[in-house]
């Protein structure tokens, strides 16, 4: 299945509308690692396990090609074991499944892959690394140690403030440097859950101030290590977790139907291909505004899921939709997806 996936990106990669095909190939390639758990219902069933959300579940590792939003590789492991163990195969998988022609390939992960095995294995593979930092006391003090004067604003994100300190994980790649990330949030940002990351990573002492409605702003700190990496790459994460998001909402990834665990793992390619045919259509019928930011909700709205009725006259196909239905989206994307050229080389 990762091979016939890696097949169809590379075809459709070298067949999107030129304007999209410059972009792709303008900046480097993202492998985006980030783990996702799926919850379950029943508690016999296998390899399932308590979360950190409190929800019995399984956990996913799809592996994105985080610009085109597509899942490179990808698998089920089980909700009792870490993402780890199974992290240097499957980024060695994701690397190899990227089209040619594009620039060194950039590998970025959460902290669940937090491991110098993986950072070696980005190594191996040919691509630079960036992966969020596991807090401890020495991550803790090297932060507390930064100069007021070293942080720099961030060109991308209002409020966010960039930094190197001099915590080095040890058995890691030589070159290996540590950038941090702080954001500026008021009380309210800090009165989260328990279980937030943001408020996770607030200082004790800010953390205590802003609960007890003493302070006006603190600063979350993020900690990324990374090669030659610029934190705000890191910060466009957010675009692989909405497709998480749509993975579950949209094509049936929210839950695992059965309970076994080969079952389940078989269950979850369906719904990677779901995606990544959503994704791949959507850019090249041009049916959204730029074609890039495919929503699994917008595709099953607007050009997928529609009434109508398919005609064949005069050797040609005729669409015709139920009353009151316009079809926008889809009569632009049909229109756009009749007329693409043949693939170009390369």
């Amino acid at each position: 299945t990762e091979a016939g996936t890696a097949t169809l990106i590379g075809r459709w990669s070298a067949a999107v509308p030129l304007a999209r095909h410059d972009q792709l190939r303008a900046c480097r390639p993202t492998t985006d690692l980030d783990g996702t758990d799926i919850e379950v219902y029943g508690r016999k069933k296998e390899a399932v396990d308590w979360g950190h959300e409190g929800r019995r579940a399984g956990r996913a590792h799809p592996a994105t090609w985080a610009e085109a939003g597509a899942v490179l590789a990808g698998g089920l492991g089980s909700g009792r074991d870490g993402p780890r163990p199974q992290a240097p195969r499957l980024l060695a998988r994701a690397i190899a499944n990227l089209p040619e022609g594009l620039g060194r390939p950039r590998v970025r992960a959460d902290a669940g892959y937090f491991d110098a095995k993986v950072a070696h294995a980005a190594l191996a593979a040919g691509a630079d690394f960036a992966i969020a930092v596991k807090g401890n006391r020495a991550v803790r003090r090297s932060v507390a140690a930064v100069a007021e004067q070293a942080w720099e604003d961030c060109s991308d994100m209002p409020g966010a403030q960039a930094a190197s300190c001099d915590y080095a994980p040890a058995g890691w790649p030589e070159g290996t440097r540590t950038v941090l990330r702080r954001a500026r949030a008021g009380p309210d940002g800090a009165r989260t859950g328990p279980r937030s990351r943001r408020r996770r990573s607030v200082r004790p002492d800010q953390l205590a101030l802003a609960l007890d409605g003493q302070a006006t702003d603190v600063y979350a700190t993020n900690l990324h290590g990374t090669a030659e990496m610029p934190e705000h790459c890191f910060g466009e994460r957010a675009w692989t977790e909405e497709r998480h998001e749509g993975s579950k909402l949209g094509y049936g990834l929210v839950h695992l139907p059965s309970g076994k665990f080969g079952v389940n793992q078989a269950w979850t390619w369906p719904a990677y291909l779901a995606t990544n045919l959503s994704v791949l259509t959507q850019a090249l019928g041009r049916a959204g505004a730029d074609g890039v930011r495919a929503h699994a909700k917008r595709a099953r709205r607007e050009p997928f899921c529609l009434p109508a009725r398919a005609l064949s006259h005069a050797r040609a196909l005729i669409v015709r939709f139920a009353a009151g239905v316009a079809g926008t989206a889809f009569r632009t994307a049909w229109a756009n997806l009749g007329a693409l050229p043949a693939v170009r080389a390369g």
